[in-house]
């Protein structure tokens, strides 16, 4: 798990360091619904793949941002998921870490004194750790790829310093590693899109 401290730290630097007096950080959980994951294998110059449903996947984000103007807002942000295919005759799965990191751009649509209506877009670069494949003597190494999201939703702010948030939007992700083992090294890839609702608080 060492791929995942090092990014659990590069995430900290970044917002650290994208920190300043104009910018609202917030914490989120994230929950996702629905949605289908697709597997992919270059096997002997065999293309092998098939389609599985995902089980609702649990996680939490941490995001910054701040004014470009009144309307737009520039920012980042980190969202680590940890996702499940649903369960079948022929398989069961452990929950596997999915990590997206990127920019994001808001606009926002004032309605009121405290409350905006925004939407947000965020595409990104993704990270999928893989579950431990113990003693088998097969290793998934951790697959790299990108992120593309869309969000609409409603930030109300409590007073000057607390403010509540929620939106909803798709997520998409597609991410390319490879599998070792003693027969040789096969390569994979991994797409996916699932339905994401954000809930929580910026500062």
């Amino acid at each position: 798990m060492r791929t995942a401290g090092l990014l659990f730290g590069m995430a900290g630097l970044f917002f650290s360091s994208t920190v300043c007096a104009s910018t609202e950080v917030g914490l989120s959980g994230m929950f996702g619904f629905g949605g289908e994951e697709k597997g992919k294998a270059d096997i002997a110059g065999w293309n092998l793949g098939g389609e599985l449903d995902l089980d609702p996947t649990l996680g939490f984000g941490i995001w910054s941002d701040g004014d470009i103007n009144r309307y737009l807002r520039i920012g980042g942000e980190a969202r680590f998921l940890w996702w499940k295919l649903e369960p079948t005759n022929q398989t069961d799965t452990d929950r596997q870490l999915m990590m997206h990191f990127g920019p994001t751009i808001r606009l926002v649509f004032p309605l009121m004194r405290s409350l905006e209506l925004f939407g947000r877009f965020a595409p990104g670069f993704s990270v999928a750790i893989p579950e431990d494949s113990g003693s088998s003597g097969v290793e998934v190494e951790a697959a790299f790829g990108f992120n593309i999201a869309g969000f609409g939703g409603l930030a109300f702010r409590l007073n000057e310093d607390v403010g509540l948030l929620v939106e909803a939007g798709f997520l998409y992700h597609k991410v390319y590693g490879e599998i070792s083992s003693q027969f040789g090294d096969v390569d994979y890839n991994l797409s996916g899109a699932q339905f994401m609702l954000d809930v929580g608080l910026f500062f």
